[in-house]
């Protein structure tokens, strides 16, 4: 039974509508190998290449096509469909239903198969890597590689049909042509990211990404604060959930919003983009009032522009494009304007009262943001906080419960993917299984709050 982790449906990329995405110059996407257990998220762009596990294609013959599945000729990209490849394959998107039954067997001169064990480790197989790298040079096709490498092993007709089957599944992941070029959505960066740095993603796992909007009762309308350290993922969610009405405050330290890349690659649409209000820190601790700007502007663009943990691999140097300097101050004006204005919106959205705080720490004291803000989440406001670490949750949880805070969870989840074979079942056995600790509260106004 072929299986496909991750939740990746092939079936997606079925033929599609006009109303389909396409790719275009600068987009983002989310890169993986069919069959493949990484993927990369990277910004299409002309002139560059994209890697993913050793597949190597020019990112420019995306460009003009709809998301979707591709195959690598001469490291050129080909749309592909379902129903092309079921057909020239027999079946098998994953190209592992080699016909291993009708592929000559290597043996000796009366017949007799080889044992695998009187074989030297070259004489096993026939093809050498220079001779396989010829044929992806040529156009192969990946079906056509693992084929050879069939007929060409000596030990082959000697295994049993589960060691066969393994073989194959091996050589077709190592040699797949096929890729899926996605649109991200919240769950893909979650799995992208977590498996690229679990540690700065701070093991948010989509599972607990989705109890953190569930408890905060996030949806239209709402007015959310997000203080956000795990690349943006609660604030995309939050933005996202949001739907083009209501206000994502997004809480950031330093003069512009960094290190959100999760956000970025979403690429939302204006009117999405409509609800998101970055605040600096500063302007919370200076009494809900905007501080004044330090150093140039010059260094804010630029911190702005380089903080996206984007893959980009043949990316221009920001400022290429600057032709002139007085061109180039005139559209950094209108961004501090633009940013100014923003943050003027968030902080009046914050002094009429906030519905919902999400907090996910890996390094600040939740308490200290608590003590800033809870005043201004209304009765009956949600506060959630996230953190890898439990004490992070454990001190914040006696802090609101010294404060009169009602239906306080504190919880673990744990997460195992399974993989379903025929007559047997079982977790993976390469899996990550971190993750961290969710805190949902209710704010009320009682005779148990501490009185100050």
């Amino acid at each position: 039974m072929t299986t496909i982790e991750s939740g990746t449906s092939l079936e997606s990329t079925a033929p599609l509508d006009a109303s389909t995405p396409i790719i275009t110059e600068g987009c983002y996407a989310v890169v993986r190998k069919v069959g493949g257990e990484h993927q990369r998220v990277v910004r299409l762009t002309t002139n560059s290449n994209v890697l993913v596990e050793k597949l190597r294609f020019e990112a420019e013959s995306a460009i003009g096509h709809p998301f979707g599945l591709f195959e690598v000729i001469g490291k050129r990209l080909v749309p592909a469909t379902v129903e092309d490849l079921r057909k020239r394959d027999g079946g098998d998107i994953e190209m592992a239903a080699v016909d291993a039954d009708n592929i000559g067997l290597n043996g000796n001169e009366n017949g007799e198969v080889i044992a695998p064990s009187a074989l030297d480790a070259e004489t096993r197989q026939e093809l050498t890597e220079e001779q396989i790298s010829a044929m992806k040079q040529e156009g192969g096709r990946g079906n056509d590689v693992v084929s050879k490498l069939v007929s060409g092993s000596a030990s082959f007709g000697s295994r049993t049909s589960f060691a066969k089957s393994k073989y194959i599944r091996r050589k077709t992941k190592k040699h797949s042509d096929r890729v899926l070029i996605l649109k991200p959505t919240i769950r893909l960066l979650c799995e992208a990211y977590l498996r690229k740095d679990y540690d700065r993603a701070g093991c948010l796992r989509i599972d607990q990404l989705s109890l953190i909007i569930h408890q905060g009762a996030v949806h239209m309308g709402r007015k959310v604060l997000v203080f956000d350290q795990v690349l943006g993922l609660i604030t995309a969610a939050t933005t996202e959930r949001l739907a083009g009405a209501g206000a994502c405050i997004h809480l950031h330290r330093g003069t512009v919003a960094q290190s959100i890349p999760c956000f970025q690659s979403m690429e939302f649409s204006p009117e999405i983009i409509s609800t998101f209000y970055p605040v600096r820190i500063d302007s919370i601790l200076n009494g809900f009032k905007q501080p004044a700007d330090e150093g140039t502007e010059k260094e804010k663009m630029e911190t702005e522009e380089t903080e996206n943990d984007v893959d980009e691999p043949s990316a221009q140097p920001v400022h290429q494009w600057r032709k002139h300097d007085a061109e180039w101050y005139a559209v950094a004006a209108q961004k501090k304007a633009e940013r100014l204005q923003r943050e003027s919106e968030g902080l009046a959205a914050i002094e009429q009262g906030l519905d919902t705080i999400l907090i996910g720490s890996r390094s600040v004291d939740p308490c200290s943001l608590l003590d800033l803000l809870y005043d201004k989440l209304r009765p009956s406001g949600n506060v959630v906080v996230y953190s890898p670490t439990i004490q992070h949750c454990q001190r914040a949880q006696r802090w609101l419960r010294e404060r009169g805070a009602i239906h306080m969870v504190l919880s673990d989840q744990m997460y195992r993917v399974q993989q379903v074979l025929p007559d047997r079942t079982h977790p993976l056995m390469s899996q990550m299984v971190v993750g961290g600790y969710v805190l949902a509260a209710i704010k009320v106004i009682g005779g148990s709050e501490k009185k100050e």
